[in-house]
């Protein structure tokens, strides 16, 4: 009898303890999570704090189009060859550029507000790349662009000297005869060039429509070389 009720007695304070250790550990995985959670809420809101950052430190070009419009500035610099040779003149007689090649950088943007954005490799230091901006007619002083050891930068180099901001113009101009011909597609209003592998390529390379996507290529001379529905 007695042996019976010991039996019992420890049953019992087994019982006792598997539900102290399971609510401990209940309690422990609640608080891990809590902190787990707590971490993951932090790192989310640092991202969006970040990403909020970003957004509201960058100006997109259709913002300051509107606001140069809203000042009666027009919008058809890239349709204009005198404006644009204008930019690129002044552009080589910098005090630093006069006498010198100009090496374009990765890409070079035009905007129909008039602005230009470029980076160039620097005249004097060729590990060097500095970015330029052209608007109200006067470019800004150069901005250091941070480059990677990895970067191979003589691939994303192009002569200045092998290419005229002038052919912009034929490129918009190009664009926009192409355009007239697809229900719903808009003029440009932004021309570009990227270098790959020490090529130059013009862009844009599609036309949207409401119902159709057609492909467009150019030379570097700004004419056609092909045109396709996709």
């Amino acid at each position: 009898m007695i042996f019976k009720m010991r039996q019992y007695g420890l049953l019992i304070l087994f019982g006792v303890l598997l539900t102290v250790f399971t609510a401990c550990d209940g309690i422990t995985k609640s608080i891990k999570d809590t902190l787990n959670n707590s971490s993951t809420a932090t790192e989310e809101q640092e991202n969006a704090d970040d990403t909020q950052s970003e957004t509201n430190s960058f100006t997109h070009p259709d913002d300051r189009s509107e606001k140069k419009k809203a000042r009666g500035v027009a919008n058809d610099f890239i349709h204009d060859t005198e404006a644009l040779g204008k930019a690129e003149e002044a552009l080589k007689n910098l005090p630093r550029f006069k006498g010198k090649k100009i090496r374009l950088y990765s890409d070079v943007h035009f905007y129909d507000d008039g602005r230009v954005m470029l980076s160039v490799q620097h005249p004097d230091n060729p590990e060097y790349i500095d970015a330029y901006e052209y608007d109200d007619e006067a470019w800004s002083e150069p901005k250091p662009v941070q480059i990677s050891v990895r970067t191979n930068i003589e691939s994303k180099l192009f002569d200045l000297d092998k290419i005229t901001f002038k052919t912009v113009a034929t490129i918009a101009n190009n664009y926009d005869e192409k355009a007239k011909t697809i229900e719903g597609a808009k003029p440009a209003n932004h021309v570009y060039g990227v270098i790959w592998g020490s090529n130059f390529v013009w862009y844009p390379r599609s036309i949207d429509g409401s119902r159709q996507r057609f492909a467009i290529d150019f030379n570097l001379d700004g004419s056609i070389t092909m045109f396709r529905r996709e």
